[in-house]
């Protein structure tokens, strides 16, 4: 079956899948959620010919699609030509301290935060022959923004692997979406991540990461730091993949019940109020 590529201006939005499959999409992302990633994107960018691009989006939060197309948001975020994109990862949190950041950049990003509750996260660009992909994960605004981006740093292993698990479960949607790819225009020279500003930030985060290990979470040095058992420290490890109690007592052979109790005192060494902020306590480097 051929696409069918036709114009962003000329569709209806709520016709696509962008639209119709987000509730799929925010099932598939239920274990980012125990991690506090409560917003999903990916943009499909692909050739169109020698001087124009397609791009099929898939999102848990179509209503922030519908403002980045009727404002023409992504002549500035993500409307580049495949060819123009450089792989790497970053920051949203580069766009508050980035004196170069384009103003519609900024805009769009105050909107998420006031208007849709979206704080810090990290855009991860993959690049291919034929096309490019770039995946956005946010947390709520109310996560401390420094500690939610120190979480995406010491489990950027974890969002690799969910973009594995993602590519696999969501196979069909992603075809169907390809199928009704919409043509956004000519690449755009103020397209934030083809811009030299951003691949200069690229370049930086990875001579900095690389020179401080960032990537790596000294775990024994945390449990040690928590004073934390044997068994407790097998639930943390659980609770990092994203496992449930359920599931977690049939990892390690013990009752559901006994594992509760292990959660419980895991928030009690950690003084953490909830879930979330265990994740987040067990996460950090000390």
């Amino acid at each position: 079956m051929n696409a069918i590529i036709k114009n962003i201006n000329d569709v209806s939005l709520e016709s696509l899948p962008v639209y119709k499959m987000s509730s799929h999409i925010d099932d598939i992302i239920k274990p980012l959620k125990r991690f506090g990633i409560t917003h999903f994107t990916v943009n499909y960018n692909r050739k169109y010919g020698k001087q124009n691009n397609t791009m099929e989006v898939l999102t848990n939060m179509p209503e922030i699609f519908k403002i980045y197309v009727d404002d023409k948001y992504y002549h500035h975020l993500a409307s580049g030509f495949p060819d123009d994109y450089v792989p790497g990862y970053f920051m949203w949190s580069d766009i508050s301290y980035g004196v170069n950041v384009h103003s519609k950049v900024r805009e769009f990003s105050s909107i998420l935060y006031n208007s849709y509750n979206i704080g810090s996260g990290i855009d991860i660009v993959k690049t291919y022959e034929d096309r490019t992909e770039i995946y956005f994960f946010a947390g709520p605004s109310y996560f401390n923004g420094i500690l939610l981006d120190s979480l995406f740093l010491n489990h950027m292993d974890i969002l690799e692997r969910f973009i594995l698990y993602f590519q696999n479960v969501a196979a069909g949607i992603i075809k169907q979406a390809t199928l009704q790819r919409c043509f956004f225009g000519d690449g755009n020279d103020s397209t934030y991540l083809t811009s030299k500003q951003f691949k200069q930030c690229l370049t930086e985060k990875k001579i900095f990461t690389n020179s401080i290990g960032l990537h790596k979470l000294e775990t024994q040095n945390l449990y040690k730091y928590y004073s934390l058992t044997t068994r407790e420290q097998q639930c943390a490890q659980l609770i990092l993949q994203g496992l449930t109690a359920k599931e977690m007592a049939r990892e390690i052979q013990i009752s559901p019940r006994t594992i509760e109790k292990h959660i419980v005192s895991l928030r009690r060494k950690t003084n953490s109020k909830s879930i979330k902020q265990l994740i987040i306590n067990l996460s950090r480097e000390t």
